[in-house]
């Protein structure tokens, strides 16, 4: 039986095919990869199909998911095969694919292409020449002919390098293919930058890339003191973030079915910051496409970023890292001020924010306003004990009270009260500390009801720190709109909860209570029906 080989075709070695045979009307063979015709300057056909090596200077991107389709080029052609998924291998750092051609029947007077893509991005593609021999294919550098193997199965391997799918040479880049059934981390080459995509945020393969950006100002019109870093592949905190393809293909929202998690580390000159104004840092990100097209995300840590201080190597299980590899870079390339500046233990927030889309993000301090209640707004020093209302109005925050009972001396009072809350309700250890809670008696004691802080800024943001008594099992604590519907309670969070010994003798506990609401916060209303909650450390976000 006759058998039929294969030969890889240059521009140049197509003269001397013609007197062999004529071809069919249809474009010339052709070779497309980094080194032959302009190719992707990240993608190498490997030996059979071109004698040359992987390059010695490129990170093998091996969380990709290319897809190989090979087509007929004759008139009326069409596609072959396509090989994808758990079709392609991935070892000695390359793509593999065998290519039984008897199985499809080829036509000796036919020219056949194999095409590489990942997504929608064309790698490179390499024409196949059907020949008389049944053994071999011709090297398209060399001429020699390699054997086919088993004489009728060609070997298909190429080598990816990390930055295939980023838009420009020397950034900083990381990529991947996000699947819908598991956790799927991706972290930059210098480790600066990368993603959390949990299992069933995409509902079928999607490939990210994750790129630095030189552009300044990294946010157009972003009116506040951001911090995207310097230029260049090492120290950037400016980060383009993409899908392919883009997420308005792939489904009806353009959103990511649950929200992933962006990490950028902030640059040395964040780090200089001092705790407290550190810990106010938001990852915001910029998309032409929404309104508002500038917002700041939810703080959340991002373990897979050596910046983060909840860093944890084996974060996400099945991650599709870049390997111990992408560890070792991100530990060896990664601004020094990152790691060895003692502020960084103290980035409470993490490095990330939490985003349901793609598109460009850095840090940035938000408008805030921070309240201690130590002094007033004119800076004199606080009351031990008095009734509050608008004395904190400059900051944007005016409190009221609502009594419980309707007869009595408290049923008179329309105000919360400030006062030296350290001598009794706050840890021994000190320090001396103002807090607001309810309304006073004027004979000592508190009144029952509910304490209420008005917010005519609308902020997007606040935060405080909420005490009390550790048998209070949850600091009823409630927040509303503009519209005055209750804000969710999913979107009221509670953390750095501990517990401490009262100068009064009781185990008190403290938190952190975050409230977050895009629409903006109108009202905060903590009840204390029987008990005081102490707040203080109050942060507005705008």
């Amino acid at each position: 039986m006759k058998r039929i080989g294969f030969t890889v075709i240059a521009v140049a070695a197509i003269a001397a095919c013609q007197t062999d045979r004529t071809f069919p009307p249809g474009p010339n063979a052709v070779i497309q990869d980094a080194n032959h015709n302009a190719g992707n300057g990240f993608f190498f056909w490997l030996s059979p199909v071109v004698k040359q090596q992987s390059p010695a200077t490129q990170v093998f991107s091996r969380q990709l998911s290319p897809a190989v389709t090979i087509t007929n080029l004759c008139q009326g052609g069409g596609v072959v095969r396509t090989f994808s998924g758990a079709d392609i291998s991935v070892s000695n750092a390359a793509y593999h694919v065998n290519w039984r051609t008897a199985e499809d029947n080829l036509d000796p007077a036919c020219t056949y292409r194999v095409t590489v893509t990942v997504g929608t991005k064309l790698m490179g593609f390499a024409d196949v020449d059907v020949v008389s021999s049944g053994r071999e294919l011709k090297n398209v550098n060399t001429n020699e002919f390699i054997p086919l193997l088993d004489d009728q199965t060609l070997p298909l391997q190429f080598f990816i390098g990390v930055g295939s799918q980023c838009a420009r040479a020397g950034s900083d880049c990381g990529e991947g293919t996000a699947h819908s059934g598991q956790n799927t981390v991706i972290v930059s080459a210098n480790g600066q930058a990368g993603v959390f995509v949990p299992a069933g945020a995409v509902d079928g393969d999607v490939t990210i890339s994750v790129e630095s950006s030189d552009e300044r100002p990294c946010i157009p019109g972003l009116q506040l003191e951001d911090f995207p870093g310097s230029t260049g592949a090492v120290g950037n905190s400016c980060y383009d973030f993409r899908t392919d393809p883009p997420l308005s293909q792939v489904n009806e929202l353009g959103r990511f079915n649950t929200n992933v998690t962006v990490g950028i580390c902030p640059d040395a000159n964040a780090f200089a910051l001092d705790h407290a104004t550190l810990d106010l840092l938001q990852v915001f990100q910029f998309d032409v496409g929404r309104e508002p097209s500038i917002r700041a995300l939810d703080n959340v840590s991002a373990p897979f970023l050596h910046c983060d201080p909840h860093f944890s190597p084996s974060f996400g299980s099945r991650r599709s890292l870049f390997g111990e590899l992408a560890k070792s870079l991100a530990a060896l390339i990664s601004p020094r001020p990152l790691y060895a500046s003692s502020n960084r233990m103290m980035f409470d927030v993490g490095a990330g924010g939490s985003t349901d889309g793609f598109s460009r993000f850095t840090w940035a301090l938000p408008n805030v306003e921070s309240i201690d209640f130590e002094t007033f707004r004119d800076g004199s020093p606080a009351c031990a004990s008095c009734a509050l209302t608008n004395q904190f109005e400059g900051f944007g925050a005016v409190f009221s009270f609502v009594p419980l009972l309707t007869t009595g001396e408290c049923s008179t009072l329309g105000n919360a009260q400030l006062f030296l809350s350290s001598p009794v309700y706050d840890p021994l250890e000190g320090p001396v500390n103002h807090s607001v809670t309810s309304a006073g008696l004027a004979g000592g004691g508190f009144c029952s009801g509910t304490v209420k802080l008005e917010l005519g800024s609308l902020p997007s943001s606040v935060t405080f720190q909420a005490r009390g008594n550790n048998s209070i099992a949850v600091f009823p604590v409630n927040a509303f709109d503009a519209s005055g519907s209750p804000i969710p309670d999913g979107q009221i969070t509670r953390s750095n909860v501990t517990t401490y010994g009262a100068v009064a003798g009781f185990t008190g506990r403290q938190e952190t209570v975050t409230i977050s609401n895009e629409g903006g916060i109108a009202r905060i209303e903590i009840v204390m029906n029987g008990f005081i909650v102490l707040m203080d450390n109050l942060v507005i976000r705008r």
